[in-house]
């Protein structure tokens, strides 16, 4: 599901040639995902981590990707990235599931069918990640968002 972005995010990574880089990439990832916590940075080199998180990181951004096409004329896919860390700084990823509702709501108000089902299988798909990942993250007691 994530093969659109899991282009661009295996790109940025492979772009991070440096520790400080590579960390600050994974900071985003967690925060993105609601897992953030700190100095979970120094976790960075932890593949699990990384495993667990890319793939929730790689779907909220697909989600986080339509939004923008769908409220901003004239998206650039390139700046991509950069539109996420300025989502992150905001607090946009704070309760991001519930934004989400709130936005299939407001499109299914304005009659936008095909972008609300997007939205409700993002959320259906979340939900049953995150219950599998749920003994994953209790064992290493990291936050959960809320689906």
């Amino acid at each position: 599901f994530a093969a659109p972005v899991a282009g661009l995010f295996g790109l940025h990574a492979e772009a991070l040639e440096d520790e400080t880089r590579r960390r600050a990439l994974f900071v985003l990832m967690l925060k993105v995902c609601e897992a953030w916590q700190e100095d979970a940075d120094d976790a960075c080199e932890d593949g699990a981590l990384w495993r667990r998180f890319g793939a929730t990181f790689q779907h909220r951004v697909l989600v986080f990707r339509d939004v923008l096409e769908f409220l901003v004329e004239d998206f650039d896919v390139e700046t991509l990235f950069l539109r996420i860390e300025e989502a992150v700084e905001r607090g946009f990823f704070n309760g991001f599931n519930t934004r989400v509702r709130e936005l299939a709501a407001t499109a299914r108000a304005a009659g936008e069918t095909a972008f609300v089902e997007r939205l409700e299988g993002f959320l259906e798909g979340e939900a049953r990640a995150l219950a599998g990942y749920e003994a994953f993250d209790c064992e290493r007691g990291l936050p959960r968002a809320q689906a």
